[in-house]
């Protein structure tokens, strides 16, 4: 009898566990400095994008023209969220300019160096209703939030209101719920988050980067829905049901 196949390494049964739905033939996934770079330099494997981009395609509100600024604007947002989430080293991020930096509803600057080491959700949230950064590090905060979109939280943008080198812009995140979050079980709804961003870049064309970005957005907006809290606004359930408008009008929680 043959001995046993020993187990495939780690990284091989992360890929695996992300089934890769088929997409629609002619699309590309066209995030840069992911897939034409060398496997050592991302933490741990090379990520793969099939399941979020299905459920972009599935569920996104927009299509823009193939290189119309919108289309641009999103790739290259998305290009940096791909880099910045999956490769440890500053040296190694491509889709942003020496001296980038964040700033989330008219906080502090965080650097490049500072958002590697901290990840996007640390760096972006908290602490808020529902998400403490001081109780996560990297690692831990972007696995509470994979294991709760397992499709993965897809992205677009959904509005461009000026052209480079100052970009102002309004995005959509989206995903359904199908694992849980900490103690808070599945819903198995479509969560919304919705915000507008202000990029500078530098360079044009191919050699487009961003130099600097400013963020706006709510984040207990994602955190109630994932909690499943009375009047948490998402578009899957109705005003009755506990839904309401993003900006706060409709039904009140507190009651009149």
């Amino acid at each position: 009898m043959a001995p046993p196949s020993p187990p495939p390494p780690a990284d091989v049964v992360a890929r695996e566990a992300d089934a890769a739905p088929v997409l629609p033939a002619g699309f590309v996934d066209r995030r840069a400095h992911i897939f034409d770079v060398p496997a050592t330099v991302f933490r741990g494997f090379r990520p793969t994008y099939d399941a979020v981009n299905a459920t972009y395609l599935a569920a996104r509100t927009r299509q823009h023209l193939a290189d119309s600024l919108p289309d641009v604007v999103e790739w290259l947002v998305k290009s940096r969220e791909a880099e910045v989430s999956h490769k440890p080293h500053a040296s190694d991020i491509k889709s942003v300019a020496p001296g980038w930096t964040i700033t989330t509803n008219g906080g502090q600057p965080t650097s490049l160096e500072a958002f590697l080491a901290r990840g996007s959700y640390n760096a972006l949230m908290g602490p808020e209703d529902g998400y403490d950064p001081a109780a996560h590090t990297f690692e831990s905060s972007h696995d509470a939030f994979r294991s709760a979109f397992s499709g993965g939280f897809a992205w677009e943008v959904t509005e461009v209101w000026s052209g480079p080198p100052k970009v102002a812009f309004a995005w959509h995140h989206f995903g359904v719920m199908a694992g849980a979050y900490g103690e808070h079980p599945v819903t198995g709804r479509m969560v919304h988050l919705y915000g507008a961003a202000v990029a500078n870049t530098v360079g044009a064309g191919a050699d487009l980067k961003i130099g600097s970005i400013e963020v706006f957005y709510d984040p207990t907006s994602l955190l109630h829905q994932l909690q499943d809290k009375p009047g948490a606004f998402n578009l899957s359930t109705s005003v009755d049901e506990g839904g309401g408008c993003p900006l706060g009008f409709g039904r009140s929680t507190a009651g009149d």
